[in-house]
């Protein structure tokens, strides 16, 4: 059996603040300011995106995924695996709309918990879904079609063919759920299997001298 490569960490850096500042002269998003300083680079220019809206720095052998929400933003970091990364909020309540992107064997995991605790399961299937997709790369229209119901914390999910005519990453993902602020559930995926994810909460940008 060929063994599966591994890589040690995976960085994930919640940041408080609003997804755009309104105040004259910082039209940086708190994420781009994070990365800038991350990366030892005042340049924004030196961060680009693929065809799929992914942040890559050019000049860094970093892997990086950006999740801005308005409330939170979260960038993710890693060498030797790609990442992605999704952070969302905790809705009110659970509709039939909702359900949609989910498969039925998700759709009863949700249904078996209590009711005030439905929301908050739906939303951790549905940010394991979105990170697989995003580290995939061919969009969300399989969505339903992945099955993110992992035995444990850290799992495996098996990505579907997009098809011959359509481009897409790893065809299979490693997902982590990340604590974070009550009421906001996020997750990593990650191409290959990874030791240890290590989250650091930030209030406001850090200041060097």
């Amino acid at each position: 059996m060929q063994r599966v490569r591994e890589v040690e960490a995976v960085h994930v850096f919640s940041l408080a603040g609003p997804a755009r500042h309104r105040e004259a002269g910082r039209h940086r998003a708190p994420w781009r300011a994070l990365l800038s300083w991350l990366l030892g680079d005042t340049d924004e220019a030196a961060l680009t995106r693929d065809p799929y809206g992914r942040v890559a720095g050019t000049d860094s052998d970093v892997d990086i995924a950006v999740c801005a929400e308005e409330e939170r933003q979260f960038v993710a970091l890693a060498r030797g695996t790609s990442v992605a990364i999704s952070g969302r909020r905790v809705p009110g309540r659970v509709d039939a709309l909702s359900l949609l992107p989910f498969s039925a064997p998700e759709r009863s995991f949700i249904a078996a918990a209590p009711m005030e605790m439905r929301a908050s399961r739906l939303t951790r299937l549905w940010t394991r879904k979105e990170a697989t997709l995003r580290l995939s790369g061919g969009g969300f229209s399989r969505a339903d079609l992945v099955d993110v119901l992992c035995e444990e914390r850290e799992g495996r999910v098996v990505v579907p063919d997009a098809g011959p005519s359509t481009w897409h990453g790893p065809d299979v993902a490693y997902v982590h759920d990340v604590p974070d602020d009550a009421g906001v559930v996020v997750s990593v995926a990650t191409s290959c299997p990874v030791r240890e994810v290590f989250v650091w909460q930030l209030d406001r940008m850090p200041v060097t001298a």
